[in-house]
């Protein structure tokens, strides 16, 4: 499933420096990826599938995947 939100619609969970700043939950307000500037960010991990995401970050969510960014 999709948690919930629109057919097709399937955002990824985000975590910024080690701490989820957003689960992927339809009440949630959606991460504005723009609101970070370029030349703070010193990497970018996405993990597209459950199986793939590293268990620290593993968990019952409502999310399609995990983007894992770290900044300077």
């Amino acid at each position: 499933t999709n948690g919930g939100n629109a057919p097709g619609d399937c955002p990824a969970a985000i975590v910024l420096d080690g701490i989820f700043i957003y689960q992927g939950d339809p009440t949630e307000r959606p991460f504005d990826i723009n609101s970070l500037p370029p030349g703070i960010i010193a990497g970018i991990e996405y993990y597209a599938s459950a199986a793939s995401i590293p268990a620290r970050y593993n968990g019952t969510r409502s999310s399609c995947g995990l983007m894992i960014i770290w900044t300077r």
